[in-house]
């Protein structure tokens, strides 16, 4: 069974976005010193441009629900590109590729049912589909957007559920992020996300990173506490 939130493919098909590689410094520098110019990647959520130009890395595969970002990724560098959602549950047995690593960058919180509890589900699915796309000893590199305390998440699915009913826009109010509206997320607060990732069978983590970011107070007004930028590698064995 597939589930692909057609709100959200939309909107990132007509909203794609090329995103700055600052944020990303701890996963190139981990591809850098653990992969070489022999080894495949599989991106699930399409950054491979920068992939390519940080690291010495070519045997490239994009994966998205969006047609506009694996274009756009075809298009930049020479890559071969999946059509999927890796929460397909036949996704694996189409792609008769292994990987010695694959990429999850800021894609978990864009799986979203009708319920956080449903999205949780859904993170955990992506996350078992993408281990088993990987060769033994391979590395799923995880980086998510992550507040705390987790009740921030609630705030911020259920709103932007409110108000996508009423629009197809981003919201922006006041500042930059703060944005009601389409697409909606379901961040998981870092104990959420460690939590479905020990659920995984024979897998290790061997690295995790976790950068605070700073945000506008004006967060304060959805419980936000913290907010980070979490990596987590895991090997699997």
């Amino acid at each position: 069974m597939s589930h692909i939130d057609n709100k959200t493919r939309e909107y990132f098909n007509n909203n794609t976005f090329e995103y700055g590689t600052k944020k990303l410094k701890y996963v190139f520098s981990f591809i850098k010193n653990n992969l070489n110019s022999s080894s495949n990647i599989i991106d699930i959520g399409s950054i491979l441009e920068k992939i390519k130009n940080e690291c010495n890395v070519f045997d490239l595969y994009a994966m998205d629900i969006a047609q506009s970002y694996l274009e756009l990724a075809v298009n930049k560098i020479n890559c071969k590109k999946i059509s999927g959602s890796i929460l397909d549950d036949t996704i694996v047995d189409k792609i008769p590729e292994r990987f010695d690593c694959a990429l999850l960058s800021e894609v978990l919180h864009h799986l979203v049912g009708k319920t956080r509890n449903e999205s949780f589900n859904l993170a955990e699915k992506a996350i078992k589909n993408a281990l088993n796309l990987l060769k033994p000893g391979g590395f799923l590199i995880i980086h998510e957007i992550s507040f705390e305390p987790k009740i921030t998440g609630d705030i911020i699915f259920y709103s932007k559920r409110f108000f996508s009913s009423f629009t197809k826009n981003r919201l922006d109010l006041f500042v930059k992020g703060f944005n009601p509206g389409e697409p909606v997320v379901s961040f998981l607060s870092y104990s959420q996300l460690k939590k479905i990732i020990n659920s995984a069978e024979n897998v290790d983590i061997i690295d995790e990173n976790i950068e605070k970011n700073n945000f506008h107070p004006i967060f304060r007004l959805i419980a936000a506490q913290k907010k980070y930028r979490t990596t987590f590698v895991i090997k699997k064995i």
